[in-house]
């Protein structure tokens, strides 16, 4: 089932990761251990950790598919399985993707995601997707 927008015009479903406003989680610590091997000397080991989500981000349908003139604001419907999609065929250069190409590798690309898998048949939840966790040791 093909779906229009208000303009009329049929728009295909795309994913775009587009970041969203706010920050994910983070910690930090650190600590310190003097050492004193002569009255006069010392020697002193510092340890700092940081980690932290590198944000968060909003799956997002490319195009304007509610009519409100944004264009990569509306978040993706996470099909429940390939009944659901609708693509047509797509020509890149000199390759033709049929639409069961295009179906195939999208359903395939849902079931490996975390977010995606967990999610088909809703519509995706803006900030939802957490980028990887980043922590380093200094």
């Amino acid at each position: 089932m093909e779906r229009q927008c208000p303009l009329g015009a049929i728009r295909t479903p795309r994913a775009s990761h587009t970041p969203a406003r706010r920050p994910g989680t983070a910690c930090s610590g650190g600590g310190s251990y003097t050492f004193e091997w002569l009255k006069a000397l010392q020697t002193s080991f510092s340890v700092f950790f940081e980690g932290f989500t590198q944000g968060n981000a909003s799956y997002t349908f490319s195009g304007d598919l509610n009519g409100d003139g944004g264009t990569s604001n509306d978040l993706l419907y996470i099909a429940r399985d390939q009944s659901e999609m609708n693509f047509q065929a797509f020509t890149s250069g000199t390759r033709t993707f049929t639409a069961a190409e295009q179906a195939a590798a999208w359903d395939a690309y849902i079931a490996q995601d975390a977010y995606l898998s967990q999610h088909r048949g809703e519509y995706a939840k803006r900030g939802a997707c957490f980028c990887r966790w980043s922590s380093g040791l200094i």
